[in-house]
């Protein structure tokens, strides 16, 4: 029987680990057509998240000093995974009942499995589904063809946020950055690159969002930023003209999170750097009038 190894890197989540953990339990398949090894790795909490994941069965290890984000621990899991198939969960996020059992159904020779997510701002419990539009439930991507979308950041590209993904055993051996501990587009390069995929076309995870999430902390953006320059750029003989685009991209993706913390100077320089488009002009325009407009109605970052 497949064994699916989950990892789980924790920090100060008390509030929705439990809701993690359960999820991954409450997986359909599971003890018929699979079975679990769920690593969790905690980066020195100071609240009872701890106390609550020792409740469960779990494999359980602890960082020796807080590393300022979970890549470590994500590193540390991915030593002591022994599954056939390895996926990932943020602590804060939520799969759905048929997450694992669907994505397996899908693989024929494909080592990286992901899906769509739904997305929920705790905020005002506004919902939205992300899922690219297909007339197959089922999405193959052909070699490369992930890899390089990727790196020139098109957003018509194969859904790779973290949550939905899940890796043949075959790439545990790519690690995290622990530079800064928290970024992850170098390492989805690096595991896309020569690599066919598939993707499930339906909502498989919930992705929780508020104003703490990572994700739009500013010393994670500007973080990001620096990785994911650098790792473009260092594509950029062999790949000129996604690495280009990719560049201008990023740039582009600073401006809208600016943007939409209200930094608008911030912003504009950034837009000025990237890629000339129709919409970029209009977050430029509106970061003089209509920005609240435009935030309350419209998703624009994260």
């Amino acid at each position: 029987m497949l064994i699916i190894s989950v990892i789980i890197a924790t920090y100060n989540s008390s509030k929705t680990i439990q809701r993690a953990i359960e999820s991954v339990f409450a997986q359909k398949g599971l003890d018929n057509k699979f079975e679990l090894q769920v690593i969790v790795v905690d980066d020195c909490s100071t609240d009872n998240t701890i106390e609550i994941i020792k409740q469960f069965r779990v494999d359980f290890f602890e960082n020796p000093t807080n590393s300022g984000g979970p890549n470590k621990g994500r590193n540390l899991a991915l030593k002591h995974s022994i599954g056939d198939y390895i996926a990932f969960l943020d602590h804060d996020d939520e799969w759905l009942p048929n997450k694992i059992q669907t994505q397996l159904e899908a693989i024929r020779d494909e080592k990286i499995i992901t899906s769509g997510y739904i997305d929920v701002e705790i905020n005002n419990n506004k919902r939205r589904n992300f899922v690219n539009h297909s007339n197959n439930k089922i999405i193959r991507y052909s070699q490369n063809e992930t890899f390089l979308s990727r790196l020139s950041r098109s957003k018509k590209s194969q859904i790779t946020y973290f949550g939905s993904i899940m890796i043949h055993k075959d790439l545990r051996n790519i690690s995290f950055e622990e530079k800064f501990g928290m970024v992850d587009y170098d390492w989805i390069l690096k595991i896309f690159e020569n690599q066919k995929s598939v993707e499930i076309a339906e909502p498989l995870f919930i992705r929780y969002v508020d104003k703490s999430n990572l994700s739009l902390n500013e010393e994670y953006r500007k973080n990001d930023y620096f990785i994911s320059s650098n790792i473009i750029n260092e594509y950029a003989t062999k790949y000129p003209n996604e690495s280009r685009l990719g560049i201008k991209r990023l740039n582009s993706s600073m401006g809208r999170y600016y943007y939409l913390v209200g930094d608008v100077a911030k912003a504009r320089s950034y837009f000025f750097k990237g890629e000339f488009t129709f919409v970029t002009i209009l977050y430029f325009i509106t970061s003089f009038i209509g920005r609240e407009f435009v935030v309350k109605n419209f998703k624009v970052f994260g």
